[in-house]
């Protein structure tokens, strides 16, 4: 998928042909949009190949317990809408009792999951593994941006300068 976004780019051939032009703006718009192709390009690329999610969406206490608990409650609660959402009797109760007990057992399997986590830090440092302590750490505090930095530039406008001034160079 990538090769088919990146083909359909029209490469400025004239730039690259050493054809000398004192038009120093038809180059700089030229370049500034060879850029931008190619990181949309790229971009649509990782998109539609990469799956994205959000930080903690696998939850590794996430059990066969879990999804039992979460299945008997998502069933009582269709019982329960099927029969009209009835706010007293049998099957209102067994809806909130179902609802409960999953919920408190999501509840244990977070807290158990602050705890190990925890642990795990304390047995990192113990150990004197400072990378394994960072690591961890990191995975669990840092929160991470998708900005695109190249040569310590962040912005589209400053890097396709530096882009446009580093073809110039190149193409005297």
């Amino acid at each position: 998928m990538s090769y088919q976004y990146l083909s359909a780019i029209d490469v400025p051939l004239a730039l690259l042909n050493g054809v000398c032009c004192v038009d120093y703006e038809y180059y700089k718009v030229q370049i500034n949009t060879f850029y931008h192709n190619i990181v949309q390009a790229l971009t649509l690329s990782a998109e539609s190949s990469v799956p994205s999610c959000k930080q903690n969406f696998f939850k590794f206490w996430w059990d066969e317990q879990c999804q039992v608990l979460k299945d008997e409650s998502i069933s009582k609660h269709r019982v329960w809408v099927a029969a009209g959402r009835p706010r007293e009797g049998p099957c209102a109760h067994d809806m909130r009792k179902a609802r409960s007990e999953y919920k408190l057992y999501l509840k244990h399997k977070r807290n158990d999951e602050r705890c190990c986590f925890t642990n795990d830090l304390h047995e990192d440092l113990a150990d004197k593994d400072t990378v394994s302590f960072w690591k961890t750490w990191n995975a669990k505090f840092t929160k991470k941006f998708n900005n695109q930095v190249i040569n310590g530039l962040d912005d589209h406008g400053s890097i396709a300068d530096v882009f446009a001034q580093s073809f110039a160079e190149h193409a005297q």
